[in-house]
């Protein structure tokens, strides 16, 4: 099970190292919530939702697989 979160990080051609740039969330921290290992802390959603510029609830979908 994977979020949405890393398609859309992909589609930008956004590597983690470039979202911790940005986000200042630990490389580790994000990789471990793109595959559901930890939670998505209601902190990290909001810096994530503004630095993609999506909805959270957009961020946080599970993918199709």
């Amino acid at each position: 099970m994977e979020l949405k979160m890393r398609a859309i990080r992909e589609s930008r051609g956004w590597t983690l190292t470039d979202l911790t740039v940005v986000t200042r969330i630990p490389e580790p921290t994000l990789s471990a919530m793109e595959r559901c290992k930890i939670p998505a802390y209601p902190k990290y959603r909001q810096l994530l939702s503004r630095a993609f510029g999506l909805p959270e609830a957009e961020l946080f979908e599970e993918a199709d697989e």
